[in-house]
């Protein structure tokens, strides 16, 4: 029984929430499958028997439906899960301090709300929810929301901004994010489970206190995303049922534990003649990847070569400025202009922590 409920919530996309469609966007994807639909039949009707064309036709209307009922599921779910939780109203902290500048709100560009779960001297444990809005002709409209629990705590010094991305989880989500360059990769069959991000010339640093013992621990929580910033330990999970949470929490603070005890020793050298336990500006932030906008350079490229191919073709310039031209000018434009900032901005990041730790570069 427990088999063929497991296999069910995979069915439905419930075994690890990480985001559901906002109710206002079924309406239009369920407008899409019939349009969908009706052109399928059209395009087949006269190229093949009535039979073949209400088989295709039924089977992608199916398709569709199906992945409609699967983020309905979703939707209905994250609702009963946030139903049963019991927020603290009154937090003693400001709860998303930290998380506004973690890699989920670089991948996800800010965090709309966050609500506490439990707190205690030195860690927090609470919701986040990424609002995404969809933009129309008549204005712009909610269309879903990220949501993740998140457990933070306090470390017992400053580390440089370490990412350790979990293949089981989301499967690499932050490799468009930051620079392959930082990618690290440590013994064991520890590859197997994170890809490791570490500032360039900090890669020992991390080797330093992230020993065996530390990935064991690591391992344990292994589906969850883990980041080190700052003074600050944060492990990534879908937004978990209330009774996951304790053994969630139990397995995050023992990776606290095996942490702090190797960072007691701990302390980055170049730094020696600011205040203790400082990182360089350079350890603080992983460098972002200019490939993440790559993509939307080569489509609004190709776009724009197809529309100056039909501009040439039928020798009429309203091809190359009506609006999805213009559309397409800005995207790529913009694309470009992004890729060439992020990798100067890279580039004169590193070029001035050479020059002022010079006897550190490795």
């Amino acid at each position: 029984m427990t088999k063929v409920k497991e296999l069910i919530k995979k069915l439905l996309g419930i075994d690890k929430v990480y985001e559901r469609k906002y109710r206002g966007a079924y309406s239009a994807d369920l407008f899409m499958a019939a349009v969908l639909g009706f052109f399928v039949y059209v395009l087949l009707k006269d190229n093949a028997s009535q039979q073949v064309a209400r088989i295709v036709t039924y089977g992608v209307v199916l398709v569709v439906v199906f992945v409609v009922v699967r983020k309905l599921a979703q939707t209905l779910y994250v609702s009963w899960l946030i139903s049963r939780r019991d927020y603290k109203n009154n937090p003693e902290t400001s709860i998303d301090s930290v998380i506004r500048k973690s890699a989920i709100s670089d991948e996800l560009e800010g965090v709309d709300t966050a609500r506490l779960i439990h707190e205690a001297n030195n860690w927090k444990l609470y919701d986040a929810t990424f609002d995404f809005y969809r933009k129309t002709k008549h204005g712009s409209y909610k269309s879903r929301q990220a949501y993740y629990t998140i457990f933070e705590i306090k470390l017992a010094t400053f580390v440089p901004h370490l990412i350790f991305d979990s293949l089981v989880g989301k499967r690499s989500q932050f490799k468009k994010i930051y620079l392959q360059a930082q990618r690290v990769s440590l013994e064991g069959n520890f590859d197997d489970y994170f890809e490791v991000y570490a500032p360039q010339s900090y890669h020992l640093d991390a080797l330093s206190f992230i020993t065996p013992e530390v990935m064991e621990a690591m391992i344990e929580v292994g589906e969850f995303d883990i980041e080190f910033q700052g003074d600050s330990l944060l492990v990534f999970a879908p937004l978990l049922p209330a009774s996951q949470i304790k053994h969630f929490k139990q397995r995050c603070l023992r990776l606290h534990r095996h942490v702090n005890d190797n960072l007691m020793t701990y302390r980055d050298n170049r730094t020696a003649a600011e205040p203790h336990n400082s990182v360089t500006d350079f350890g603080k932030r992983l460098l972002n990847n200019p490939a993440r906008y790559v993509p939307t350079a080569l489509m609004s490229g190709v776009g724009i070569t197809v529309l100056v191919l039909l501009a040439i073709q039928a020798r009429n310039l309203e091809f190359l400025i009506n609006e999805v031209a213009v559309a397409a000018y800005v995207f790529f434009f913009g694309a470009l202009s992004k890729i060439i900032k992020t990798h100067r901005e890279n580039t004169k990041l590193e070029a001035q922590f050479r020059a002022k730790y010079k006897q550190h570069h490795s």
